[in-house]
């Protein structure tokens, strides 16, 4: 994760830079379980202090380093709450956060899934094309589910 270095002004960061390669279907079919479990972990520190990245969907904003760690980048639509609006919008932020490492499950190993993960995908799939700014992604999940006869 890139460290803050200092600030602009109120509306820019200057943020380290953060070295590795664009986590990639390669990268991710090497090792899912692993990376699943990095970015959950990633995810669930960024909460804890209370920042919500909201565009972790999108690889080229994880980078794996040359020692097999995953990070978090570009933080544009990231958002900090506070006690009350945590309260109020918390839980909608962290389900779209905490949907991008199931996402990658079912794109790179869809085979990795278990039932409850797949239905889970499936779920988050229908409400995201409720969002106007969405255009329907790829199902390769279905094809897991039909393999394990769902």
């Amino acid at each position: 994760m890139p460290r803050l270095l200092g600030q602009l002004d109120r509306d820019a960061l200057v943020l380290s830079l953060v070295p590795g390669r664009t986590l990639d279907g390669d990268l991710f079919r090497a090792r899912p379980r692993e990376l699943f479990a990095q970015l959950s972990a990633l995810i669930d520190s960024l909460h804890a202090l209370g920042v919500f990245h909201l565009d972790l969907h999108q690889r080229k904003n994880l980078l794996v380093d040359e020692n097999g760690r995953l990070g978090v980048v570009d933080f544009g639509a990231a958002v900090v709450l506070g006690p009350a609006a945590r309260a109020l919008l918390g839980g909608l932020m962290t389900r779209s956060d905490r949907h991008a490492p199931y996402k990658f499950l079912a794109r790179f190993a869809p085979e990795e899934l278990t039932p409850e993960e797949a239905r889970a995908v499936l779920w988050q799939r229908r409400l995201r094309r409720l969002w106007p700014f969405m255009r329907p992604g790829r199902v390769e999940y279905r094809a897991a589910l039909k393999r394990q006869g769902r």
